[in-house]
C-alpha cells in the first residue's frame, strides 16, 4: 500500500515538473510568435494602405480633363 502511495506521488511529481516545462517552452515560443505576428499585422497594415493610396491615385486621373490629363503626362517640363 505504502508503495503504491510513493508511486502515485512519484507521477504526480512527473506530471507536474512536465507540464512547467511545457509551460516554459510554450511561452518562449508565443513570445516568438507575437513578434512575428506584429510583422505580419505591420506588413498588413502597409499592404491595405498602399493599395487605398493606388486606388485614391486612380480615381483622380480618371476623373482628371483632358487638359490636365495632357499637362500631367504628356508636356514636357522645362526647368527655369
Amino acid at each position: 500500500m505504502k508503495s503504491k502511495i510513493i508511486f502515485i506521488a512519484i507521477c504526480v511529481v512527473v506530471v507536474y515538473v512536465l507540464s512547467g516545462a511545457v509551460w516554459c517552452v510554450k511561452s518562449l515560443f508565443a513570445q516568438e510568435l507575437t513578434e512575428i505576428e506584429t510583422i505580419n499585422k505591420h506588413y498588413a497594415e502597409e499592404t491595405i494602405k498602399s493599395e487605398i493610396e493606388y486606388a485614391a491615385l486612380w480615381e483622380y486621373v480618371e476623373n482628371m480633363s483632358e487638359q490636365e490629363y495632357y499637362d500631367t503626362f504628356f508636356k514636357v517640363q522645362h526647368d527655369k
